[in-house]
């Protein structure tokens, strides 16, 4: 079984040159300064600094691109009003399905945490499951307009799906049926690429959903929100709902700060970097989902690859809660491409609802924050919540 999708296309294999031959002279020296560069290329990608994210461009590029987002495309129907695409006529089932969690920087750890769950799946659909992680011949995703914050892809990145605008593109083309999306991002993926929200984590009671948390250091003089004013705010990635968007608007209509003038921004691209800022005293506060920061604090030492990305381990008695008023939004929530029939949407349903969490990686990771299964959500009742924020987030940035 292939790797990668199979619309993905082979390249074509190298001319080969006799030992003897004079090109050969000429080829191990290029070869010698091509690994050269290839050595500098990844040492330049992994050690340089991003360049400091334009507040003001980021806000205002998320509001020009607020309607395309808050609604569903042209391209699809919805007859039934649920708000989600409706299955085109004549779907067709795929000869394998392709999975991913939301993207992080190491696809291999992702696909090894996810194995035990694909092979359950395959079982449950009659259909081999493999974790998709780069889709030959796709460009490297990044839009900057539609102004998440994330950073700009490298040359390197082509194809890898490693990030939310590589993820939206191969729901879109078709070489990704089976994903997961944060809660803030889940409506865009909705809206512009067919996304049809299934399920979420939940604990034994079936409650399905968190709370936004701002911290600030333990040792901190900032009381509250309004004591934000001035001060430094480190944000995951404008998509996020519990890393930017609930938060700005909690700054804004309980402790009256505007986004555009009372308060800078510092866009970490992760959670666990942003509270890193909060740690190193390189911001003021964070935003996090009480989920997330509960399985934050309970993961181990950090891997080696982790701490060379910049991850630590964090304790509880680092970080001081700011008092905000009590909201719930779902979780992360797992969903399938538009574009799969009926009969194989059940299917996935029935292998995520009887996948067992005991003693799997993927249990395990959700454990700390109770969780013990998946339940079924919907978009038009369980995002509005969501929803609601998205709009009120455009109202206060189309004004002064």
């Amino acid at each position: 079984m292939p790797d990668q999708p199979p619309n993905a296309q082979t390249p074509p294999a190298a001319d080969k040159k006799p030992n003897g031959s004079p090109v050969a002279g000429l080829i191990i020296p290029g070869l010698l300064i091509l690994a050269a560069g290839v050595v500098f290329a990844v040492f330049y990608f992994l050690n340089q600094k991003l360049p400091p994210v334009d507040a003001a461009k980021l806000l205002n590029g998320y509001v020009l691109n607020a309607d395309k987002l808050s609604k569903l495309s042209d391209e699809y129907k919805d007859a039934d009003n649920d708000l989600v695409a409706d299955t085109p006529d004549g779907a067709t089932e795929p000869a394998e399905l392709y999975f991913c969690d939301v993207p992080g920087p190491n696809p291999d750890a992702d696909e090894e945490l996810w194995k035990a769950f694909l092979e359950h799946m395959g079982k449950k659909t009659g259909k081999p499951c493999k974790y998709l992680k780069k889709v030959d011949g796709m460009q490297a995703a990044g839009d900057p307009a539609d102004a998440t914050g994330e950073p700009a892809p490298t040359p390197a990145d082509a194809g890898a799906v490693k990030s939310f605008n590589a993820q939206l593109s191969a729901l879109k083309g078709g070489h990704l049926h089976v994903t997961a999306f944060t809660t803030g991002q889940v409506r865009q993926a909705v809206n512009t690429a067919g996304f049809r929200p299934l399920l979420t984590p939940a604990d034994k009671g079936g409650k399905a959903t968190y709370r936004v948390r701002v911290l600030v250091a333990a040792d901190s003089k900032v009381q509250s929100l309004a004591d934000l004013k001035g001060k430094t705010l480190a944000v995951s990635a404008l998509s996020s709902n519990s890393g930017a968007k609930a938060p700005i608007v909690l700054l804004h209509d309980e402790g009256k700060l505007n986004p555009k003038t009372d308060y800078k921004f510092k866009v970490a691209g992760s959670y666990w970097a942003a509270l890193a800022m909060v740690a190193k005293g390189e911001a003021d506060a964070t935003c996090v989902a009480s989920d997330l920061f509960d399985r934050e604090l309970a993961r181990g030492e950090p891997t080696e690859a982790e701490k060379k990305q910049g991850r630590g381990k964090f304790t509880a008695d680092q970080f001081r809660d700011l008092p905000v008023p009590p909201a719930e939004y779902p979780k992360v929530c797992f969903g399938v491409s538009h574009t799969l029939p009926k009969g194989l949407v059940a299917k996935v349903e029935d292998g995520f609802k009887t996948f067992p969490f005991e003693n799997t990686p993927v249990g395990k990771r959700y454990t700390p924050d109770g969780a013990v299964k998946f339940v079924p959500v919907e978009f038009k009742k369980d995002w509005e919540g969501v929803r609601k924020v998205d709009d009120r987030l455009v109202e206060i940035l189309k004004g002064p």
